[in-house]
């Protein structure tokens, strides 16, 4: 039977495949940011994938996440991505937990069943469940990434990883600094964040919020892929 990781195995070599095999990693909401990290980690041949997600796949989904087809509409996205990772790769364990994230459940989700993921990407949106997670991973020595906003723009190129203290631009970086500071943590948090500065939206001044989120694929997408490297690059020692 043909290897389905040899042209990865020829970049991470046989031992760097086998820690990915036995490694275990959480990823936090399954969006425009988390579908793209989960996919990527799930061909990189992760063993087991932790996910988070409560919402259900909408119309408005299909510009820019994996889980959004016509045919997925109103169906839950942690269903929907746990049968195309299991058709990627039958043998990845699978762990799922619908639900948002708040500070009561964080316990339960770091210490489920298989005990607690070497690595965690958080994707989430909301800034307290973001919080909370960040808080929860560094009291418990889980390395982490976080992704800041990637809607209101269309440019790929700009984004980067960085402690979230060398962060600017992004409105989503300055409030969870700011957040990160009044419990404590002044640093270490890699984040994925752009460098552009958020677009105005067609037909408004500035960023409505009333307006509704405005976003593509790009961007999003990319910061998924830009997560689940660094991920797979930390994981297997590689330099990063």
């Amino acid at each position: 039977m043909t290897d389905w990781q040899d042209r990865s195995r020829r970049l991470l070599g046989g031992e760097g495949i086998e820690i990915l095999q036995r490694a275990h990693v959480m990823i936090a909401g399954l969006g425009g940011v988390g579908s793209f990290a989960a996919e990527a980690l799930a061909r990189s041949g992760i063993g087991k994938l932790s996910l988070v997600e409560f919402d259900k796949v909408a119309d408005t989904n299909r510009n820019r996440q994996i889980p959004a087809l016509t045919s997925t509409v109103g169906k839950e996205k942690l269903a929907v991505m746990a049968q195309r990772l299991r058709d990627i790769n039958p043998a990845l364990a699978l762990s799922l937990h619908p639900g948002r994230i708040d500070g009561g459940n964080t316990e339960r989700l770091l210490h489920g069943e298989g005990g607690p993921p070497d690595f965690i990407a958080d994707a989430v949106d909301d800034l307290q469940a973001k919080l909370s997670l960040i808080t929860a991973a560094k009291g418990r020595g889980i390395p982490i990434i976080s992704s800041m906003a990637a809607g209101y723009r269309l440019d790929p190129s700009q984004l980067t990883v960085d402690d979230v203290g060398k962060t600017h631009t992004c409105p989503l970086a300055r409030r969870l600094r700011r957040a990160l500071r009044e419990v404590g943590i002044m640093d270490g948090l890699p984040v994925v964040w752009s460098k552009e500065a958020p677009m105005k939206t067609q037909g408004g001044a500035g960023r409505p919020e009333e307006a509704g989120h405005a976003s593509m694929v790009f961007v999003p997408g990319a910061a998924g892929l830009l997560m689940a490297s660094y991920i797979v690059r930390r994981l297997t020692g590689v330099e990063c």
